[in-house]
């Protein structure tokens, strides 16, 4: 009988979890590479980079429409 490390067998698993995933992200194709399109940023990419809440990140677009109109 052969035994083996639970813990080894655990990671060997989530290393292969892992990889599925990367080789998955690899086949997604994004239909803009230049231009206005590929510089286009969602609402969720942009509240994550910024490390801001949606009522601050409201706000804040808000502050910078109101400075936008008067200028």
């Amino acid at each position: 009988m052969l035994l083996t490390d639970p813990y080894a067998d655990l990671m060997r698993e989530r290393w292969i979890d892992i990889s599925l995933q990367l080789q998955a992200a690899k086949q997604i194709t994004y239909l803009y590479t230049t231009g206005e399109g590929a510089q286009f940023m969602t609402r969720k990419a942009a509240l994550k980079k910024l490390q801001l809440s949606l009522n601050d990140f409201r706000e804040a677009m808000h502050t910078k429409g109101n400075l936008s109109e008067g200028a």
